[in-house]
């Protein structure tokens, strides 16, 4: 029998790495186009949060 341990990096490393992608994100001139579009068509997109 073999373990493995998992090792997570520190969530202060996560947020920095999440904070830059997202700012690569917005920072993309596509990506106002992408947002408009979400927001153009949400009647469009389920969702199922709160679903008992």
């Amino acid at each position: 029998m073999s373990t493995t341990a998992l090792v997570r990096p520190a969530p202060e490393t996560v947020a920095a790495l999440a904070r830059d992608i997202r700012a690569a994100w917005l920072n993309d001139p596509e990506m106002a186009t992408v947002l408009d579009g979400c927001a153009k068509y949400s009647s469009d997109w389920d969702d199922f949060y709160g679903a008992s």
